[in-house]
């Protein structure tokens, strides 16, 4: 069971895209084991800008997060806070695939 950040996208100075994948293992063409999409039970991304409070976000609670497949999410966090450097966070899945991932991504004036 795992997840994987498979992708960040960084928008302009407006917002960080977040995708995730989470996969479970399957048995059922023993001896080989593969790894398939799975969805879990819950999603949550917890992210907070440096120096600053974390914001929690469950999927299904809010449009914060969205399913773009089995196992798929994507979350978009706004890049607005002038005097941050930095986003750290994790997104957790429980239930059918309990896993954890973080991330860090710095965040910098683009010059011309």
């Amino acid at each position: 069971m795992g997840v994987e950040i498979t992708s960040i996208r960084v928008n302009a100075g407006t917002s960080c895209t977040i995708f995730a994948a989470f996969t479970k293992p399957d048995r059922t063409s023993y001896p080989k084991v593969v790894n398939v999409a799975a969805t879990p039970t819950t999603v949550t991304f917890k992210w907070r800008w440096t120096g600053g409070s974390t914001t929690t976000w469950t999927y299904g609670t809010g449009t914060q997060i969205t399913k773009l497949s089995t196992g798929v999410y994507v979350c978009t966090i706004p890049t607005s806070t002038p005097t941050a450097t930095g986003i750290t966070g994790l997104v957790t899945g429980a239930g059918v695939v309990t896993a954890t991932a973080e991330f860090e991504i710095t965040v910098g004036a683009v010059s011309p």
